[in-house]
């Protein structure tokens, strides 16, 4: 993506600004501002929680309507596979805190009532990425208690990821299916 960033940039002339900060409660005013500090046209990249037009707007005076969001995923059950094999391997060679070692991820996700390794590795969710830093906060929370974050509350969840997604994105693809998410874009009408 990176790559492609870089050499859009050349061709049509607009800046093009790669943030290497992953860490996903960053400061929004001093993330707001490094934005509006950025040459016009510009591109910005970060990976990090969606901030809101409205607090780029407040924190750094740039009107709302010109940010525009684009975001391309991890195929979201590849993704949390190969977290968990990550984190497994990097638990178990310090501690087995997880009650992982050995497990695989379909064994951990059928006894995730029983004992729920994956909670227990802290593997992020792309929820991150949709909500917001007050909605992901609020959500990571209940769900890591365990005893709140119930089915329906998941569902609020999505249904305010879809929204971000649809009031906010101009385009959302998958990695895994980069050619395809681009070409089926070309050939999607937006209002």
């Amino acid at each position: 993506m990176h790559t492609i960033l870089q050499a859009l940039s050349r061709l049509n002339k607009f800046h093009y600004a790669r943030v290497n900060v992953r860490g996903m409660f960053q400061n929004i005013r001093t993330e707001a501002r490094a934005i509006a500090a950025l040459r016009r046209p510009a591109v910005h990249v970060n990976h990090q929680h969606f901030i809101h037009p409205r607090d780029i707007q407040r924190f750094a005076r740039i009107e709302a309507k010109c940010v525009k969001y684009i975001n391309m995923v991890r195929e979201p059950i590849e993704r949390a596979r190969s977290n968990f094999d990550f984190m497994r391997r990097l638990r178990e060679r310090t501690s087995d805190a997880c009650n992982c070692r050995g497990r695989l991820y379909d064994r951990c996700i059928e006894e995730a009532k029983i004992q729920n390794c994956t909670k227990n590795l802290n593997l992020p969710s792309v929820a991150a990425y949709f909500l917001g830093h007050k909605a992901y906060a609020s959500y990571s929370r209940e769900r890591d208690s365990g005893s709140s974050c119930t089915h329906q509350r998941q569902l609020e969840a999505v249904e305010m990821m879809k929204t971000t997604i649809k009031d906010h994105y101009t385009f959302v693809g998958t990695l895994e299916n980069f050619v395809n998410s681009i070409e089926r874009e070309t050939y999607t009408e937006r209002k």
